[in-house]
């Protein structure tokens, strides 16, 4: 089978400006680490609002030791409670939970692309 496409149709991405943005998780992926022993959360954050609609950012969140502060602030933002001591945790019941995110611009390998930088309740929710 052949087909033919035409990749010249593809827009190109601009890098988000710097913000904070409403959005929705839409997964969230265990990763072995390739710079260290610890593995990681890979999040994947939806854009909600009209003028972003759909555009897609991570957030990396490690598991050792001195990243935990991050995965901690990162949960508490998506309504987590009850996060002192030792827990379990299935990141996929954080999967369709609406946030805010803040957002910058990082240059990596000469590329301007989007970092989230933090995750925020969504506006007129307060953390509980």
């Amino acid at each position: 089978m052949s087909l033919r496409i035409d990749f010249s149709q593809i827009p190109e991405l601009e890098p988000l400006p710097t913000g904070e943005y409403p959005a929705v998780v839409t997964g969230v992926e265990l990763r072995e680490s390739r710079s260290g022993p610890d593995p990681y959360l890979n999040w994947a954050f939806e854009i909600t609002s009209p003028e972003y609609l759909g555009r897609k950012v991570w957030l990396v969140t490690g598991l050792g030791v001195k990243a935990l502060w991050k995965l901690q602030e990162t949960l508490e933002a998506l309504g987590a409670t009850n996060l002192s001591g030792e827990i379990d945790l299935n990141p996929q019941e954080f999967v369709g939970r609406q946030c805010n995110i803040v957002v910058s611009q990082e240059v990596y390998n000469g590329v301007t692309r989007n970092r989230v930088d933090s995750v925020l309740p969504p506006k007129g929710h307060q953390i509980r």
